[in-house]
């Protein structure tokens, strides 16, 4: 077992599809934040990594990071009016309608993501 093999079950970002987007986001009490990606999408391949790290640092913290391949859960991006990759959309917690959700502006470095999901618990949890 190398430590550079990177193993899918240590990630602490979730996968969410059109199936199970409502019961990890809506019926979610903690705030999560969602990407929403394209695989061939360059900027969504560099955010990915930083993405990881500030899931595994958000854990048990009230905040969750959520992934969505746009490409593969179109109804999704329609959903949300995706434009560009990446989009990535707050959803305070408990709130079980997509009119909650908000655009995310901050950085993209996994500090800056934690900075910014710990700052909307304690504004919304």
């Amino acid at each position: 077992g190398g430590s550079s093999s990177k193993k899918k079950s240590a990630s602490k970002v979730l996968q969410l599809t059109s199936s199970n987007f409502a019961e990890q986001v809506y019926n979610n009490d903690e705030v999560v934040l969602v990407a929403f990606a394209a695989p061939w999408c360059g900027h969504c391949k560099q955010l990915l990594p930083e993405w990881e790290e500030a899931a595994s640092k958000l854990d048990n913290s009230g905040a969750s990071l959520a992934w969505v391949d746009a490409t593969a859960e179109e109804s999704l991006a329609q959903q949300f009016r995706i434009q560009g990759f990446p989009t990535i959309k707050v959803f305070p917690g408990g709130k079980t309608d997509a009119s909650y959700a908000s655009d995310y502006n901050g950085g993209r470095q996994a500090a800056q993501i934690v900075e910014a999901a710990l700052a909307e618990v304690d504004r919304s949890g």
